[in-house]
């Protein structure tokens, strides 16, 4: 079993690549707790993929974004579309099928 806080040092630490201080400082830990979960999260990964063993995350209290954000590449119009409803095919607005999803909201916070 893989904690919520496990996976989340796991992300920003080696998925997105942050420094142990900045992700220490992001999860609101001191660096020596942030090494310690580290340490353990590594160890639980690793043993799932060398030994064939499947990984449960549980614990914690967390939320999930409700939302995707996408950008129109041809008329740069920002939309947001719920979770399960698939990839939009255009833009609703002039109907091209060239967008993209974003990373963020237009006002630069995480959805």
């Amino acid at each position: 079993m893989l904690t919520i806080d496990e996976l989340e040092a796991l992300r920003l630490a080696d998925h997105k690549g942050l420094s142990q201080e900045e992700t220490a400082k992001r999860l609101g830990v001191s660096q020596p707790t942030l090494h310690r979960i580290l340490r353990s999260a590594r160890s639980k990964v690793a043993d799932a993929l060398a030994n064939g063993k499947s990984l449960r995350i549980e614990g914690g209290t967390y939320k999930l974004p409700s939302k995707r954000f996408f950008e129109c590449f041809r008329c740069q119009h920002h939309w947001d579309e719920p979770f399960g409803t698939g990839r939009p095919q255009h833009c609703p607005q002039c109907q091209s099928p060239n967008l993209h999803r974003l990373a963020h909201t237009k006002n630069n916070t995480t959805p």
